[in-house]
């Protein structure tokens, strides 16, 4: 019985990354940017508490420090103190997208961002039905749930 090799080869260029399975805009978490432009981390997050590493929205358990990020993110100072939220049970860090950053997330340094002026850019990540599910329009310096550390 003969064997034969065979080559597969590639004309002109292939994609760079593989496709990413697209969610429409309202099924991400997306907020803009943070006022002072700076990306956004627990360390700029009203709802952190460094003196403990803890986050409101999540069990005392789950560790968040000044380097780590969430789709929850609300812009402010930490707090110092205890803070409750009314009716809201804790949230689980796989349904929140905890995880750590380097500088802060913001879109532009995402994976799934392809800039086309200074402070705005398309995400490849997800489609906007509002321009016939076009890459959805976002500030480089906004953050979504979808968001990936760039390569």
């Amino acid at each position: 019985m003969s064997r034969s090799n065979r080559l597969q080869v590639w004309s002109g260029s292939a994609p760079s990354e593989p496709a990413v399975p697209r969610a429409n805009l309202s099924e991400v978490a997306y907020t803009g940017a943070n006022p002072d432009g700076t990306g956004k981390n627990c360390k700029n997050c009203f709802l952190w508490r460094p003196a403990s590493n803890e986050c409101t929205i999540h069990e005392a358990s789950v560790v968040a420090v000044a380097t780590t990020i969430c789709s929850y993110h609300v812009f402010g100072a930490p707090q110092d103190g205890e803070l409750t939220l009314q009716n809201l049970s804790p949230v689980q860090p796989e349904c929140s997208g905890l995880k750590q950053v380097k500088d802060g997330s913001a879109c532009q340094n995402c994976r799934f961002f392809r800039k086309i002026a200074q402070l705005d850019g398309r995400c490849i990540a997800v489609a906007d039905p509002d321009e016939n599910n076009a890459d959805a329009l976002v500030s480089a310096i906004g953050r979504c749930s979808r968001w990936l550390e760039a390569f």
